[in-house]
């Protein structure tokens, strides 16, 4: 999971490009392809990662099967809000 502290960027992820506002929270996963673009110069972010044995037991339904397959094939971004 990458969260957005400040700045702006893209990511390209499967070939489709993603903006990233300060905000923004992107998964990326293990066989997911993705390149960071465009960044600010005063751009900067977290990254947390996860270990599946940590997040595998908590997800369910769709959410667990997004997490077990290391490439979703989709892209999950969101804005979130400061609090």
């Amino acid at each position: 999971m990458n969260l957005v502290l400040t700045g702006q960027a893209a990511y390209l992820v499967g070939g489709r490009r993603v903006p990233l506002l300060a905000g923004s929270m992107i998964w990326l996963f293990p066989r997911q392809e993705h390149l960071l673009i465009d960044s600010s110069h005063d751009f900067s972010m977290w990254v947390v990662v996860f270990r599946q044995a940590l997040v595998g037991p908590v997800a369910e339904g769709e959410s667990h099967r997004q997490v077990g397959s290391g490439d979703p094939s989709e892209t999950l971004c969101r804005q979130v809000s400061p609090q």
